[in-house]
């Protein structure tokens, strides 16, 4: 596999002239390092090992009746029909759990990543990296993403993610410290100084990577997503187009344990910043009807109505069981 091996990658690709660090250990909360050496201690198992708790716990979540399997079950009922939700939904939680647990110590999967990682196309990607622009490659919660942005890193490119922080502050602490030991350097998407820091990483040419899987607060339109509109973040897009970026949508899928591929599909930088957005939920539905138990189907993907108006938990279960018993996705 050569994704990223290329010698055309900078030999300045690891400077970091842009500001993502955290705070180092000894500048972190209490509550932070404790998270953190927990995190370390469970990282310290052999990953088989942590492979096998993850997916024991996350089996377990999913014979719980939660409100995540319930809203996992109906979005697949509703939006996928032809997958098994029976089948999928333990196995999704499973991979999340196993997901969770190797995210804890990338280290063993970026030192063996030649065997362990592979790309279907490898010389698309390799091409892109040649060409001296900025790249937005648009990616989801599938295998393990945390991965994907640490072997992208481990390979020598420029690479960026962008992050929202997380709700709880220690816990946030702990994950962007962690986040920052696996080489994963991250723009935190909070104020105007991340979107200084954005638009810093777009004219330097960096690889920057968006989850734009999810249904959040930020400027979103609606775009078609497995036969229904669908809110999808589209600032990056726009600003990417601006600054002459190239655009792939970019997925990462676990094969079997121990093993991942990187999916890689290059997106049209001349269509409008909806047409891009299409152009990434075609790849990605692609990618789900192949491998729907891979994806994480708790989030609640369709809560926004075309208007900007959210629905409440209780009413977004009601459309949902509205839909999965009649088939139709009218909001």
């Amino acid at each position: 596999m050569r994704l990223l091996e290329s010698s055309a990658v900078p030999s300045e690709s690891r400077e970091q002239p842009i500001s993502t660090t955290v705070d180092h250990p000894e500048q972190l909360p209490f509550s932070a390092k404790l998270v953190v050496l927990a995190i370390a201690l469970v990282g310290a198992l052999p990953i088989v090992l942590r492979r096998l708790i993850g997916r024991a716990l996350g089996r377990a979540f999913a014979a719980l009746p939660s409100r995540e399997r319930a809203i996992a079950e109906l979005q697949l009922r509703a939006f996928l029909p032809q997958a098994n939700p029976a089948k999928v939904v333990p196995q999704m939680f499973a991979g999340l759990g196993e997901t969770i647990l190797e995210g804890f110590n990338l280290a063993p999967l970026i030192a063996d990543h030649q065997r362990t990682i592979r790309c279907q196309q490898p010389e698309l990607f390799e091409w892109a990296i040649t060409q001296g622009r900025p790249i937005l490659g648009l990616t989801a919660h599938t295998g393990n993403w945390e991965l994907f942005a640490a072997y992208l890193h481990a390979r020598g490119a420029r690479s960026i993610a962008i992050g929202r922080p997380a709700r709880n502050a220690t816990l946030h602490q702990a994950l962007a410290y962690q986040r920052e030991c696996a080489g994963i350097r991250v723009i935190w998407r909070s104020g105007r100084g991340g979107m200084q820091e954005i638009l810093q990483a777009f004219e330097k040419g960096y690889i920057i990577g968006a989850l734009l899987d999810q249904d959040t607060r930020v400027r979103s339109i609606p775009v078609p997503f497995l036969g229904t509109p669908a809110q999808t973040p589209v600032t990056l897009v726009e600003i990417a187009k601006k600054h002459n970026a190239l655009f792939f949508a970019a997925f990462i899928i676990r094969e079997t344990s121990g093993s991942y591929c990187l999916h890689v599909t290059k997106l049209d930088e001349q269509g409008s910043a909806e047409q891009i957005l299409e152009g990434y939920h075609h790849a990605l539905e692609a990618l789900l009807r192949e491998h729907p138990e891979q994806w994480m189907w708790f989030h609640k993907r369709w809560r926004t109505l075309p208007s900007g108006e959210r629905r409440a938990g209780k009413a977004y279960l009601e459309y949902l069981k509205g839909v999965a018993a009649d088939g139709s996705h009218s909001s």
